[in-house]
């Protein structure tokens, strides 16, 4: 959001309907998520909607494309956040699952701080755009490299 208000000039009115329009896209996700899942399985749709959310970076750099591109990323990051979780649920003993969901909540909250800091600082050094093509591109990479099998599956 600090990209659309600082670098595009988008009004605070705008940046509401944005918001909005992203509040639809998770709604379809959540609702697109269960014939999803039927249609690929777990693992599949984690990997396509990686793919799909790296593209969603790239693309969200022209202020044509801004309200379609965000209710397509909330979307996609519902449908991912739900693979997660469903993932987590179905592999951890449910004497386990408060530890784990705690510890992972806890690496999250420990890190972001300095991943704020970190790209913040970057700032002053790149402009935004770098930030979206640099994510897409290790979006794909992590997704290829972790789950390589799965993708030349689907090839």
């Amino acid at each position: 959001m600090f990209y659309i208000r600082d670098k595009l000039g988008i009004t605070e009115e705008y940046i509401g309907y944005i918001f909005a329009i992203g509040a639809i896209g998770s709604i379809i996700g959540s609702l697109l998520i269960i014939k999803l899942r039927e249609i690929f399985g777990l693992g599949k749709l984690y990997i396509v909607t990686l793919f799909l959310l790296s593209f969603s970076y790239t693309i969200s750099q022209s202020i044509y494309f801004i309200g379609t591109i965000f209710c397509l990323h909330c979307a996609f990051s519902c449908v991912k956040n739900l693979c997660v979780w469903s993932y987590r649920q179905e592999s951890t003993d449910i004497k386990y699952i408060g530890r784990i969901s705690g510890l992972t909540g806890s690496i999250f909250k420990i890190g972001l701080p300095f991943a704020l800091f970190f790209l913040g600082s970057l700032d002053n050094i790149t402009n935004y755009n770098n930030y979206f093509i640099f994510s897409c591109l290790l979006i794909l990479y992590f997704s290829f490299i972790s789950c390589r099998k799965i993708i030349l599956d689907m090839l």
